[in-house]
């Protein structure tokens, strides 16, 4: 009996996520740049990398993903075991409006992290750059935010930060172009 390869398994269930998260951007919620999320880019590249075995990437996307998908974690388990809200990151999808199917879909930002983990420790390689790939990646997805959506989104908060203010409330004084690139 063949063994099964997690590393593929954890790449197909990303890919998975990532293409019904962008079918529902695009065809239910008709928001198709929502699909510029850091997290709905990074459900993405989680799959391209799992899949690719590329350790770099791996790395890249563990240091760009970790601080805002713990958060976002610590939110939404905060939600579901104390019925409590932590930061207000996570409130959207307990309001009451937020589609059954948008809920389990958005489920992916609690494999993110551990799927990239699982990867890095089951290739045995952790890049020292790993930071360049992160910034890199964060550049590019803001970029695009910045150039490609609409000012009244919040959209990886880069026009309008009403759901970053908890953890960008430093910047929001600061104006654009210059709030996006400190933001960076």
């Amino acid at each position: 009996m063949k063994k099964i390869d997690i590393v593929v398994v954890l790449g197909i269930v990303s890919l998975a996520y990532w293409i019904a998260d962008v079918l529902n951007n695009f065809f239910f919620l008709h928001s198709p740049l929502w699909s510029l999320w850091f997290s709905s880019v990074g459900i993405g590249f989680t799959a391209i990398a799992l899949l690719t075995r590329n350790t770099f990437m791996l790395s890249s996307l563990f240091c760009a993903l970790f601080v805002l998908e713990i958060f976002w974690n610590i939110g939404f388990f905060s939600h579901i075991i104390f019925h409590r809200s932590f930061m207000g990151m996570t409130d959207y999808l307990f309001d009451g409006k937020y589609a059954q199917k948008d809920f389990l879909i958005t489920s992916y930002h609690a494999v993110i992290i551990p799927f990239l983990l699982v990867g890095i420790l089951k290739e045995k390689v952790v890049h020292k750059k790993a930071w360049i790939g992160a910034a890199l990646f964060t550049t590019i997805v803001t970029f695009l935010t910045y150039v490609l959506v609409d000012s009244h989104e919040t959209t990886n908060c880069v026009h309008r930060i009403d759901n970053c203010r908890p953890f960008i409330f430093y910047l929001e004084f600061v104006a654009n172009p210059l709030r996006t690139a400190l933001g960076i």
